[in-house]
């Protein structure tokens, strides 16, 4: 497990759990630096792609996140209903395009709120959540206030 060094901040602490490569690649730097003016990052690193899950729920909650946010992987519903603070999902669409309705519907009495990038997978998760408000496409993001 790497993540920063846990700092005394007044901040709100958000656990980024993002996909391993990404250390490799940076891509989602530059969300981590949209949210750092107001809450404090914690990253973990995500290796299923590797075929071994390295998370455990309990490693999460011991961080005493106020936002759980998982990056291009999502885990299972089992594995969801253990954390503790608000969950927020950024699927990405190359690897979420082939979910469908049912899909989304396993992760419904969690109340994820989703960031979507894709305009397709936004609309797909946004039926899914019809009476719930959670789903938003980039361009809401900037109006989103209440992780």
């Amino acid at each position: 497990m790497v993540f920063e060094e846990m700092k005394i901040t007044n901040k709100k602490r958000i656990v980024f759990v993002d996909h391993s490569f990404h250390k490799r690649t940076a891509s989602s730097n530059f969300f981590k630096d949209l949210l750092r003016d107001k809450f404090q990052i914690i990253e973990l690193w995500n290796k299923s792609w590797l075929g071994k899950y390295n998370l455990k729920p309990e490693q999460i909650n011991k961080l005493n996140p106020s936002i759980v946010l998982f990056w291009q992987s999502i885990p299972e519903p089992e594995f969801i209903r253990k954390l503790k603070g608000n969950i927020v999902f950024v699927p990405m669409y190359d690897q979420s395009a082939g979910k469908d309705k049912s899909y989304w519907n396993s992760y419904d009495s969690f109340s994820p709120k989703v960031i979507c990038f894709s305009r397709k997978l936004y609309y797909v998760v946004k039926l899914t959540f019809l009476l719930k408000p959670n789903c938003y496409f980039l361009s809401e993001f900037f109006e989103f206030r209440n992780l």
